[in-house]
């Protein structure tokens, strides 16, 4: 990949001695030799790593995990929101935003009627989808023991949990 005869090459910084975040680099640093686009892996001190690098954007790629809740438009507001005065990004470490994203994301989680909400996370959805400053790469496996004699409740991943459906086997 070349631009005015410029290789295209990026960094990935990872927090040193996290092998899961080396490991990571590593599978995105093959994956994008493949399409001719270098990748340096560099390992920064772990006190160091958001601070003097993602908080100030000092990166071209990175990895780390968000915790989400069970209302979405709320735990992912900082993360895609447009910065207010174009120097406070929250957690929206791409820097990318729009009036139209923070619409969408306000009127879902304003909303009372649910039929709503949902059809506003899913054009607040549609936005981020076009601006992409975070990808996700992967869910994180959950361990949750729950008794046999209990039915309906475990490890979620994406599965909104209901409430309702949680009872006891016969």
């Amino acid at each position: 990949r070349q631009k005015g005869g410029k290789n295209l090459e990026l960094r990935f910084v990872v927090p040193s001695g996290l092998q899961l975040s080396k490991s990571e680099g590593e599978l995105a640093q093959n994956m994008l030799a493949q399409i001719g686009v270098k990748l340096d892996i560099k390992a920064v001190p772990s006190d160091d790593f958001f601070t003097k690098y993602v908080i100030p954007g000092n990166f071209d790629m990175t990895a780390f995990a968000y915790i989400g809740t069970p209302y979405p438009i709320s735990s992912s507001y900082g993360i895609y929101a447009n910065s207010p005065d174009g120097k406070t990004w929250n957690a929206n470490f791409g820097r990318s935003g729009s009036a139209a994203i923070d619409a969408a994301m306000n009127r879902a989680s304003q909303a009372l009627d649910p039929a709503k909400s949902h059809e506003y996370t899913n054009m607040a959805d549609e936005l981020i989808w076009k601006k992409v400053n975070v990808l996700p790469l992967y869910q994180r496996p959950q361990n949750m023991a729950v008794k046999n004699t209990v039915a309906n409740l475990g490890a979620r991943g994406f599965y909104d949990l209901r409430y309702q459906d949680i009872g006891f086997t016969q």
